[in-house]
């Protein structure tokens, strides 16, 4: 039995061979009929460099002002309090996650710093014990918006800035201190007192305290509540 020939390639295919890409992208991907604004988007997505780590970070300005503020908003909450670690107990780590949040234009709307605790350390039982959140699909939210048109139900639309924070953990979980906020010699730790991000029940505490906080305003509605990260949309009827 013997194999089909195979066909002589292009003169198109050999240069591409000799530049060394079988498969560039620009013969598959084109910018030239999207609009300014979204090329300028496409553009900066591609043009700036998010941190990968603390050190990184703080050698640029925008960034320090972004994890003061964070740590602002952390101290605000009260998130959390320095204590002693006890014998008993393990403190997990946590690391900065930096984000550039972009406008439609593709100008910067301003650069974002999280804390977050590295909850794949955590002991179910121990440091945790529940994690579900009813977080919806998109397919639920457009489902339910086109009953709240057709009912004419009233929607409420809403975003909470570090939503997480809001959320109070029932277990003692304690966390070594940040990268960069730790004096030399500093033996105490973060015993948490507020869910944070990357925490195994963060999205349930949440959850939690943003039900409690809507039902205890309108009790003598019926109302869905869709919950989406820090988003929430509620649906009375």
């Amino acid at each position: 039995m013997t194999l089909p020939s195979r066909t002589k390639p292009s003169s198109s295919t050999n240069l591409v061979h000799t530049s060394g890409i079988a498969y560039p992208l620009y013969s598959y991907l084109s910018y030239a009929h999207l609009s300014s604004n979204h090329k300028a988007f496409t553009t900066q997505l591609t043009l700036l460099k998010e941190p990968t780590s603390f050190s990184q970070a703080v050698q640029h300005p925008q960034w320090r002002e972004a994890i003061h503020l964070e740590i602002a908003a952390l101290q605000a909450t009260g998130t959390w309090s320095l204590v002693p670690l006890p014998s008993h107990k393990r403190p997990i780590g946590c690391k900065w996650v930096y984000k550039i949040k972009l406008k439609a234009d593709g100008t910067v709307e301003r650069y974002k710093a999280w804390l977050v605790a590295k909850g794949y350390s955590q002991i179910e039982g121990v440091d945790y014990q529940e994690t579900f959140a009813p977080v919806a699909k998109m397919v639920i939210v457009r489902v339910l918006l086109s009953m709240a048109a057709l009912h004419g139900w009233h929607l409420h639309q809403l975003y909470v800035h570090n939503a997480f924070l809001n959320g109070e953990l029932d277990e003692d979980v304690y966390m070594s201190l940040p990268p960069g906020f730790g004096r030399k010699g500093e033996t105490r730790v973060c015993k948490l007192h507020k869910s944070l991000y990357g925490l195994k029940q963060a999205s349930r505490q949440w959850f939690t305290k943003l039900s409690n906080a809507l039902k205890a305003q309108d009790s003598s509605s019926l109302y869905l509540i869709i919950l989406c990260s820090s988003a929430a949309i509620r649906v009375t009827f």
